[in-house]
């Protein structure tokens, strides 16, 4: 993360898009190696490849990626946190949504 803070930072926001692509990117570089070593049979087709980043350092460094478990709401649904403690229970992300209807007492419009 610190060798290229523009890309933490488009990997923080959008994970899910970010996160899919450096998959991608695994494949294709697996198969480029099993290309590359054809007349060895150790290498093993893998169609499927999952990369982790591991965020390392301090968590003052991106204080908006480290919060507390607490404070954790609906405005953090889809970007990539790090959070430290023991998950006991868990649950879906309820969204709240409302509408009002105003009507004048003069002309009665809506």
């Amino acid at each position: 993360m610190d060798d290229d803070p523009p890309l933490a930072r488009l990997l923080f926001s959008r994970p899910t898009d970010y996160l899919r692509i450096f998959d991608d990117a695994a494949v294709w570089a697996h198969m480029i190696i099993l290309g590359d070593s054809k007349g060895s049979m150790n290498g093993v087709k893998k169609d499927f490849i999952h990369v982790r980043i591991n965020v390392t350092g301090s968590p003052l460094e991106f204080p908006e990626t480290f919060p507390s478990i607490g404070s954790v709401r609906v405005k953090h649904h889809g970007v990539l946190l790090t959070l430290k403690g023991t998950v006991i229970r868990s649950g879906a992300i309820k969204m709240y949504e409302g509408e009002r209807w105003y009507i004048c007492r003069k002309c009665k419009h809506k």
